[in-house]
């Protein structure tokens, strides 16, 4: 499933790079405006944000404050990821459950300049991301208590 997201974050990526090469072809060469764009840029952008926080989230390589636990023994570590894991649990589930409520409330909307996207699949993609964050917490908090976490290799940063 990872490589997966993984592509698709590559695609989404390619996807945002293209659609700015049309929007500086459009506008500073051709002298066209387009107002497409920007909104279409900012869309992908945001699947491809949470998609990534997800990622991220599963290989622990999210950006993180650790000043505390460096100093602290490496039970203390484990202790900490896993009440921090617990923490972070009410906080997603509340995200899913806001952006679930969001995709029924806004699925007829449409984003003003791109007629055929709704503002519902943003919501949409938010909510899956949310559940693919769920998911991989909780299969980190499960490494965690068998005192088997996932560690980032140097190879894949």
């Amino acid at each position: 499933m990872k490589r997966i997201i993984e592509y698709v974050n590559a695609a989404l990526l390619f996807i945002i790079f293209a659609i700015m090469l049309i929007e500086i072809a459009c506008r500073g060469i051709l002298s066209i405006p387009v107002s497409w764009t920007d909104e279409l840029a900012r869309s992908v952008y945001i699947v491809l944000v949470f998609l990534g926080s997800s990622l991220a989230l599963r290989d622990r390589s999210h950006i993180t404050v650790d000043i505390l636990t460096q100093i602290i023994p490496a039970g203390a570590k484990r202790i900490f990821r896993i009440v921090s894991s617990i923490m972070m649990i009410p906080f997603i589930v509340t995200l899913v459950i806001g952006a679930s409520e969001n995709v029924m409330r806004y699925w007829t909307s449409v984003i003003s300049t791109v007629g055929w996207l709704k503002i519902g699949h943003l919501y949409l993609s938010v909510a899956i991301s949310g559940i693919l964050m769920i998911f991989y917490l909780v299969l980190n908090l499960y490494d965690d208590i068998k005192n088997t976490p996932k560690t980032v290799k140097a190879e894949e940063v």
